[in-house]
């Protein structure tokens, strides 16, 4: 009996030895994920922060542009406006241009009898008798 008691102590003895270096992996296993686990956090964390300073600088590019776009949209209201209020003074704006058309017009009506004038007196000589003595031209 002292034998068997002797062999089942060994067992116990092998058994608690056992379970204390199985625990002690287990603990060294948990500090191993417990530090992964912080660094994950870590970077998770790093991750969130970098992600909402980019949500930041996004939404501050987006609400530049939006108010530059609304700026833009009222200095284009306002040009359309102030041509449409100076729209109706074009016809003065150009006055000196048609003037400068009209003294043309006129003085190239002016010339226009004194150029027929021109071009009769040297075509004179082309009567009809001058021209039936030509030989090319039928009688």
């Amino acid at each position: 009996m002292g034998v068997a008691f002797a062999f089942l102590f060994l067992v116990a003895v092998a058994a608690a030895t056992g379970i204390a270096i199985y625990a002690v992996t287990l603990r060294t296993r948990l500090i191993q994920v417990t530090d992964e686990l912080r660094m994950s956090q870590g970077f998770a964390s790093a991750a969130q922060r970098q992600h909402e300073e980019f949500v930041g600088k996004y939404n501050a590019v987006v609400k530049k542009y939006n108010d530059d776009l609304a700026r833009w949209n009222q200095v284009a209201t306002a040009q359309k406006e102030e041509v449409n209020r100076l729209a109706r003074w074009k016809n003065v704006a150009n006055a000196e241009v048609k003037a400068a058309q009209m003294v043309q017009t006129a003085q190239e009506t002016l010339a226009m009898p004194k150029y027929r004038a021109v071009r009769r007196r040297s075509t004179s000589w082309l009567t009809h008798s001058t021209v039936r003595s030509i030989p090319f031209f039928p009688a």
